[in-house]
């Protein structure tokens, strides 16, 4: 049976390839930028570095199939990412030869305003909903419990450390109904471009705990 498990040093190889496999709304991110070290580091690279006591690993036989990362304090990411993830990113650019990349350029129109309608979203979650979390699954292993599993885990470790709420953003509506099952309540949703092909899709910003008394701040 599969388990929860907190993370290791020794899981790092595993969870980054975990991260590349299924990162693209549960897809390989390889149709849209086949750099594996690249697009790790930019979606984990802070949790391994800087909360790796925060990263939980779903395991079965020995090996991990899935994984959440957390951060219990999101100005606190945001303010290590802009000083320590990004400066690191532009020179692993520059290292892979990305600046010259057209396909890059080409997709970045789509990443800017993906990034920009995120941004927008997670402002409604600030000061009230602080604690923030992905999870990912090996596709043999979804549908199996094992995500209820991962965000009950983390729900116990931010009560635990006292935090008020914790917010999550999902594209897919099947991502959406399963954090509402987990009592998250839908705050707001904005349009914005598929990373994959550019569609329209809906991007949702969840919170927990559903409790109309907490309010988002302004």
């Amino acid at each position: 049976m599969p388990t929860i498990r907190p993370y290791q040093a020794a899981d790092e190889k595993a969870v980054r390839r975990l991260c590349f496999e299924t990162a693209l709304y549960g897809d390989s991110m390889a149709p849209v930028w086949n750099d594996p070290e690249l697009v790790t580091e930019a979606l984990i690279g802070y949790y391994l570095r800087w909360e790796p006591e925060h990263i939980l690993v779903a395991e079965a036989g020995g090996i991990p199939v899935g994984y959440l990362t957390a951060c219990l304090d999101h100005e606190r990411f945001q303010h290590r990412y802009r000083r320590h993830v990004t400066p690191h990113l532009l020179r692993l650019m520059l290292r892979h030869g990305r600046w010259h990349d057209a396909q890059l350029w080409r997709q970045l129109p789509r990443f800017a305003t993906h990034g920009r309608q995120r941004r927008a979203l997670l402002a409604l979650a600030l000061p009230a909903y602080p604690a923030h979390l992905h999870i990912n699954l090996a596709a043999a292993f979804r549908q199996a419990g094992l995500g209820g599993l991962l965000l009950r885990t983390f729900q116990d470790m931010v009560a635990r450390a006292g935090v008020v709420g914790a917010h999550a953003v999902t594209t897919s509506p099947a991502g959406r109904a399963f954090f509402e099952r987990h009592g998250f309540r839908t705050l707001a949703s904005r349009p914005t471009p598929s990373l994959r092909d550019g569609t329209p899709v809906m991007l949702h910003l969840l919170a927990w705990p559903a409790s109309p008394a907490v309010r988002p701040a302004a």
